[in-house]
């Protein structure tokens, strides 16, 4: 199939394993897989990475923004009425900027999937808030039909969020590996693994202008 759980914008390719460029730290690049978790932690430590063409990080928005490096296709500019004409027409203007750090926050239980083989697609369990954006996750990168997949949640654990778009980063790791092995694989991050991919808040940065009148009425 395609490795890509970017599902609702193709044109934005987030892959299931980094097959070219690491764009961030912690990304995925690749699953082992063994008969038991020992052999596996085991084995991982065996790989040996090299990068190449290594640049300084950004760490923080102003960073980014310095370096010009924003997130492709994102446009959701929301206007109503003339806000600018409204500010430039009142008594009084406020402006200033806010900026929230990053934040480091637990699941109630790590990101899971077992994936199992049958005749007509694969049965799922998976930790998610959305049980159909796993299903095509999982079509995608095996190249079946969504309607063979069968996902079941038996409890959600406190995803805020990441139960929800980073599911299929492990289920469709896991159903993979389920689909070319053709038997059972589960996928059980540990809680360091699961903090290095995706045990994090975005931080936010915004600026403000405000107009009003002299009696403190809001005009834009």
């Amino acid at each position: 199939g395609v490795n890509n759980v970017s599902l609702f914008n193709f044109a934005i390719q987030e892959e299931v394993f980094a097959s070219d460029e690491v764009l961030y730290v912690g990304q995925s690049l690749g699953l082992v897989v063994a008969e038991n978790l020992q052999i596996a932690k085991a084995a991982v430590k065996l790989v040996k990475v090299t990068y190449k063409d290594v640049k300084r990080p950004i760490m923080t928005i102003k960073d980014a923004i310095a370096a010009n490096a924003f997130h492709p296709e994102i446009n959701m500019d929301h206007n109503v009425g003339d806000a600018t004409g409204a500010i430039n027409r009142s008594d009084k203007k406020v402006s200033g900027e806010l900026h929230l750090g990053d934040q480091y926050h637990f699941h109630m239980e790590n990101q899971m999937a077992f994936c199992i083989p049958t005749e007509v697609g694969m049965d799922v369990y998976a930790t998610t808030q959305w049980p159909d954006y796993v299903q095509k996750g999982i079509a995608v990168i095996t190249n079946m039909k969504n309607s063979g997949i069968n996902v079941k949640v038996r409890r959600l654990g406190g995803g805020y969020g990441a139960k929800g778009t980073r599911t299929p980063l492990v289920s469709s790791a896991c159903g993979l590996a389920a689909h070319l092995l053709n038997r059972p694989v589960s996928v059980a991050l540990t809680l360091n693994a699961n903090m290095q991919m995706i045990g994090k808040r975005f931080p936010y940065y915004a600026k403000y202008e405000a107009g009003v009148t002299k009696d403190g009425k809001l005009n834009g």
